[in-house]
C-alpha cells in the first residue's frame, strides 16, 4: 500500500501539455504553425510547418517522431490548419 501511495504521490508532479502556436509574418502572407508536446516542463515533440514534420527536441520524442514523420495522412493533417489560415487570410 506505500508504494501504490508513493507511485500517486510522485505522478501528481508531472504534467502533459500540448501547446500550439501561430505565428504571422508580413500580414498574413508567411504563417508558421507549431504544435508543442510538452512533458514534466520539458518539451519533447514539435511540428513544425515551415519544414512539414515532426522534430524531436529529446530521446523521449524520438520513437513518436519516426512513426509520425512516415505516416503521410497523418501529417497532412496536422498541416491542415494551415492551409486554413492562408484561404481567410486572402
Amino acid at each position: 500500500m506505500a508504494f501504490f501511495f508513493l507511485l500517486l504521490v510522485l505522478a501528481t508532479h508531472f504534467l502533459y501539455q500540448l501547446k500550439d502556436e501561430c505565428h504571422f509574418y508580413n500580414g498574413t502572407q508567411q504563417v508558421q504553425l507549431l504544435f508543442r508536446d510538452i512533458y514534466d516542463q520539458q518539451e519533447f515533440v514539435c511540428f513544425d510547418s515551415d519544414l512539414g514534420e515532426f522534430v524531436a527536441i529529446t530521446e523521449l520524442g524520438e520513437v513518436d517522431v519516426d512513426a509520425w514523420n512516415k505516416d503521410k495522412q497523418y501529417l497532412q493533417y496536422q498541416k491542415g490548419p494551415l492551409s486554413q489560415i492562408q484561404v481567410l487570410g486572402h
